[in-house]
């Protein structure tokens, strides 16, 4: 289960702001290895995350099923915990552009969303748009010039939303700095860290239609004929979606297939003794690919007499999954995590969590 430690860090509470909360993220890519009562006691937020924002633009709207009922959520927490739906993330702006446009479409996508939470019983909505204004996975293709009324829009769409649902509480996780800083295109599959456990599973031997549009690593999903599955994991027919980045086992691709050139570095990488890095230059793809091996790190005892310290994980469950690792990078993994200061670990003085693409 990928609890993403925000700790109330990762959304701002519309209403009631003075009451202290634990904000924690569930979402369907880490369900196993869950953690006892004794870990999540202190939670007073869930967020199933994430239900697509497309869903809720439409009229009548498409259907949203949970990946685990909400009982079986509550069973894992406190028993006055909230179970809230959050709506979004990273790389899916598609809904929440159309949602915005206009009064009509806010009051719809509002008025969808109430209907959604009423019927599945959630207690509170996450608005988890990444970003209104701009800046989103797709700025490539649609500038921010292109998006400037979306910054006066946003604020009304929120309105509506609280209005539709009446007394439960409305959150949204929205950038904390005037400032943006990109410092390199993600390829959609590297997660935090190059040595993401999704990134060295096994393909799945047998794959379903999805059924709720959700797609990738981590599901036995694919998207349905025609359709695309995104890195973030959902399925659709643009650019945004069958590009770079598209996972090529779980639908139709017309860019660059990621997974296959990663897995072509880990054969046939070279050592840089000098700088101390494994690295591989995929000529048929125009991909560098550079990380570390337990060779390596074992070189580095350095770092810690220097008193500078990494740290690997951003939740309590980023190391579920690890089985699927064949033998050898499992114990890869295992050693990075201990030389490195795994999550665990308290015996690393900085222990800290980080951002995604910090």
């Amino acid at each position: 289960m990928h609890l993403a430690l925000l700790l109330g860090l990762g959304a701002a509470v519309v209403v009631n702001a003075a009451k202290s909360r634990n904000v924690l993220y569930f979402d369907q890519w880490h369900t196993t290895d869950l953690p006892p009562q004794e870990l999540t006691r202190a939670v007073t937020h869930i967020m199933i995350s994430f239900a697509n924002s497309s869903l809720f633009a439409t009229q009548p709207a498409e259907e949203y099923k949970p990946f685990q009922s909400l009982k079986q959520v509550r069973d894992l927490f406190d028993q006055k915990v909230k179970v809230c739906l959050s709506i979004g993330g990273w790389g899916d702006n598609l809904g929440f552009d159309e949602g915005v446009k206009t009064s009509l479409s806010r009051e719809r996508f509002a008025k969808n969303i109430a209907s959604t939470v009423n019927r599945l019983g959630f207690d509170c909505v996450d608005v988890d748009w990444e970003y209104p204004g701009g800046n989103s996975q797709d700025y490539k293709q649609v500038p921010n010039c292109n998006k400037t009324s979306e910054i006066k829009a946003f604020p009304m769409l929120l309105k509506k939303i609280k209005n539709s649902i009446g007394s439960k509480e409305l959150s949204i996780a929205v950038p904390g700095l005037e400032r943006d800083m990109i410092a390199y295109s993600d390829t959609g599959k590297s997660g935090s860290m190059t040595f993401k456990a999704a990134n060295f599973a096994a393909r799945p031997a047998k794959l379903t239609t999805t059924p709720d549009n959700t797609c990738g690593v981590g599901t036995s999903f694919r998207c349905a004929e025609g359709s695309c599955c995104r890195g973030s994991g959902w399925c659709g027919s643009t650019t945004a979606y069958c590009g770079t980045g598209c996972q090529f086992t779980y639908g139709k691709c017309d860019g660059i297939d990621i997974s296959s050139s990663f897995h072509k570095a880990l054969k046939n990488g070279y050592t840089d003794e000098d700088k101390g890095a494994q690295w591989y230059w995929d000529a048929e793809t125009h991909i560098f690919w550079s990380w570390e091996t337990p060779e390596l790190i074992q070189k580095k005892d350095f770092v810690s007499s220097r008193h500078i310290w990494y740290q690997k994980c951003y939740g309590l469950g980023a190391r579920a999954g690890q089985q699927r690792l064949e033998p050898s990078q499992g114990h890869a993994e295992r050693l990075s995590v201990r030389k490195l200061g795994g999550c665990f670990q308290r015996d690393n003085p900085n222990f800290t969590t980080i951002a995604k693409y910090q």
